[in-house]
């Protein structure tokens, strides 16, 4: 029986995977096990274009991804109801029989092999005009179409996972064209360096994370951050605003220009916690109390004693077992 618990649990993995803050593999793999399914997918389609945009399993040999990429996506009956319905939630009894997959090279040549056959998804609505969005249960030779449970389950996540691919999509969809994105920056001024920095807070990667990943310092980081703000005409950096948990491990206050940049420190559910100019002397004063009160609303989150030792994250802390 699957609990409110449950729900809950799998549905915050759906935004967190969609905002970058964990992988796909947990959401699926949670719906997989809650199903008794085989394998689960997630996917998105130029509907419009009719072309693939991506697509990840879990529980699939991977080695066949590609495979399915370059010689199935475009044949997969499901794709062709994706472009014609705009029902929330499909299994394959709505629109093809069981001749018809016995039939059908994607049934026949891609899923029968891996021991799969019938599949029940939740399927977005159009996103940005062109694209559709699905998740998909896939289940085994021996199961009979989906289970009304599965379907009343899908029928309830649906609002959730149109939303969720919404956001994941508007979060990575310049990582399919980046050389319109750099065209569309160098004409705002931004030097390749920021473009590059740019190109990374487009995709969810915050300011302190694109510092490691690249070496720079996070004052630099802040500077590039600062100056990118103004090239687009953005609110001033003195409304910097960013999550309390990724500047753990920050010890010096982040300048700009000579000047402390005031920084506006929010939750994980992004709700201002409190406004400083001053990083240390927060860290060392009512970052105590404000640890207090964050532990309480948000158990699943780290919350150190010492936050300037910590790592900076976006994550809750790993589940047990």
């Amino acid at each position: 029986m699957i609990t409110s618990a449950d729900m809950s649990r799998l549905i915050d993995d759906l935004y967190a995977a969609a905002l970058g803050e964990c992988g796909w593999d947990t959401p699926l793999d949670c719906l997989t096990d809650l199903t008794r399914g085989m394998a689960t997918t997630v996917e998105l389609h130029d509907v419009v274009g009719g072309c693939h945009l991506f697509s990840h399993s879990v529980r699939l040999d991977q080695s066949l991804m590609p495979v399915y990429v370059r010689d199935f996506s475009h044949r997969n009956p499901r794709v062709g109801h994706l472009m014609r319905n705009r029902s929330r939630v499909a299994h394959d009894h709505m629109f093809m029989t069981d001749a018809d997959m016995d039939a059908d090279p994607f049934y026949a040549e891609f899923l029968r092999p891996q021991g799969l056959r019938y599949f029940v998804s939740a399927d977005s609505g159009l996103i940005g005009g062109r694209v559709r969005g699905a998740i998909a249960i896939q289940r085994g030779g021996g199961v009979r179409g989906a289970d009304d449970d599965t379907v009343r389950l899908m029928e309830l996540l649906a609002p959730h996972i149109e939303r969720s691919l919404t956001l994941f999509w508007k979060r990575t969809r310049s990582a399919t064209d980046p050389r319109h994105f750099d065209h569309a920056m160098s004409t705002l001024g931004l030097t390749r360096a920021e473009t590059r920095m740019a190109r990374g807070l487009s995709l969810g990667e915050g300011v302190v994370a694109y510092a490691r990943r690249t070496g720079i310092s996070v004052n630099t980081a802040y500077v590039h951050y600062a100056r990118i703000k103004d090239k687009l005409d953005c609110r001033t950096q003195a409304e910097l605003a960013l999550r309390l948990q990724e500047l753990f491990g920050v010890t010096e206050h982040p300048m700009a220009g000579g000047r402390a940049i005031r920084l506006t420190l929010l939750s994980p559910a992004q709700r201002p916690i409190q406004v400083t100019q001053d990083l240390p002397g927060f860290w060392a004063g009512s970052y105590a109390d404000v640890r207090k009160d964050m532990r309480a609303a948000y158990p699943k989150h780290p919350w150190p004693e010492d936050p300037t030792a910590a790592e900076a994250t976006l994550r809750a802390k790993p589940r047990k077992g």
